[in-house]
């Protein structure tokens, strides 16, 4: 009778640590991953297209301000209209630098 109950266990199985260990590991990297992707992700593409678009308007006012059309006057919104309908000039905002 003590032997029935000893082999009547709920869990008859041992798990060893090596496996609860991997278990644990891929679960956290799993978790890691999910805020990666949904909490982090939106913040980090918006972050990247703020520095896209201050990057743009700091070329822009340079370029304008090389040929003398000062920032916040009417030459200056020209040229950078103008800049901007060349969009192949500018390398640097829209290429990654290998």
């Amino acid at each position: 009778m003590t032997e029935a109950r000893a082999n009547s266990h709920p869990c008859p199985r041992k798990v060893s640590r090596t496996v609860l260990g991997y278990v644990l590991f891929a679960t956290a990297f799993l978790a890691v991953g999910l805020y990666i992707l949904f909490i982090s992700g939106p913040a980090m593409h918006a972050a990247a297209r703020e520095r896209l678009a201050q990057t743009i308007a700091e070329e822009d006012r340079s370029f304008c301000e090389q040929f003398g059309a000062r920032s916040g006057s009417a030459g200056f919104a020209r040229a950078a209209e103008n800049w901007q309908w060349f969009g192949n000039v500018r390398p640097s905002a829209t290429t990654p630098q290998l």
